[in-house]
């Protein structure tokens, strides 16, 4: 999804990036990804994410697993 879904944050389909040339086209394709890795109970990886590294979704599209991403405290 890399572009289309860089966070969790970005999972509603019509979130997409202030950047991006064609956002009606990357809302379309978004959804059609999406639907295609929730049927597959496919995983979602993040690199840039604040919270997770990989996310798996249930049928209500919440979070039914996950891989959250290390926090680290800075002294």
């Amino acid at each position: 999804m890399a572009d289309l879904m860089p966070t969790h944050a970005h999972q509603n389909p019509l979130w997409v990036l202030a950047y991006d040339d064609f956002p009606v086209t990357s809302v379309h394709e978004k959804k059609k990804l999406q639907d295609e890795a929730y049927e597959a109970g496919s995983w979602f990886v993040f690199y840039h994410d604040a919270y997770y590294r990989a996310i798996k979704f249930d049928d209500e599209k919440q979070i039914s697993e996950s891989i959250e991403r290390p926090r680290y405290e800075y002294n």
